[in-house]
């Protein structure tokens, strides 16, 4: 992490606002070193001043909210700082600070960029070269974890598709065997609903009187029967008789 940078690094012209914003800034390094991190973020927000004054509030505010663990502001802040200096050793520690921003926010990308942004600035730089390491190797690392968990949800999903696909085989063959009990039971009434259509109102069973009632009524109707198959062979002599 590159600290605060104070004042005489950069060469500003001398003005009533211009001695404002540097009594501003000198109130902050104050509250940065004794350990008032919050109170120094507030005063290196300068809202007047020259652009190099507002980038040297923008780069030591950054430093301030990261010491704050406020990663997300202090990124914004260092690239804010980054884009305004017009020396290369300090758009170089801008840049360094940011990537460490980045790297604490996860953004391993962000950060690989960051990087290099900072050894165009100043290619002598071998801390920022070290972490430009570490930033790609853990960037790597966090695509090829990315892509196994990309693979391994591909086969889940595979998987479960073939359960469900053998799900709804089972469950199409167990509709066509409930259609074919159906059919054979429909079948089966439809029988025996023809063979006894009046099953509803027909007695199970009848009395003793009416049994022998039904029976001499048979036999009665065998002997008439009989009657008139004897009449019929005696007419049917008698008529070749004649004949003869």
């Amino acid at each position: 992490m590159r600290f605060i940078l104070v004042i005489a690094l950069l060469g500003f012209t001398v003005s009533v606002q211009a001695q404002s914003a540097k009594k501003q800034l000198n109130k902050g390094q104050q509250a940065y070193e004794r350990g008032d991190f919050d109170a120094a973020s507030e005063l290196f927000n300068l809202s007047e001043g020259n652009v190099g004054q507002r980038a040297i509030g923008d780069f030591n505010r950054g430093d301030a909210l990261y010491r704050q663990e406020k990663f997300d502001e202090a990124a914004d802040a260092f690239r804010n700082a980054a884009e305004s200096f017009d020396s290369e050793e300090a758009k170089a520690q801008a840049y360094h600070n940011l990537g460490n921003s980045l790297m604490r926010q996860q953004d391993l990308e962000g950060a690989v960029d960051a990087y290099k942004d900072a050894l165009m600035a100043n290619p002598n730089d071998n801390d920022t070269r070290h972490n430009l390491a570490m930033a790609m190797q853990q960037l790597e690392q966090q695509q090829q974890q990315q892509q196994q968990q990309q693979q391994q949800q591909q086969q889940q999903e595979n998987d479960e598709g073939g359960e469900d696909g053998e799900k709804e085989n089972e469950r199409q063959g167990e509709k066509e065997d409930e259609s074919e009990d159906q059919n054979q039971n429909g079948d089966s009434k439809s029988e025996e609903e023809k063979e006894e259509p009046g099953e509803g109102t027909r007695p199970d069973r009848i009395s003793k009187e009416d049994a022998e009632k039904l029976l001499e009524a048979l036999n009665q109707r065998e002997k008439e029967l009989q009657q008139n198959l004897k009449k019929k062979k005696d007419g049917k002599k008698k008529k070749i008789e004649k004949d003869w």
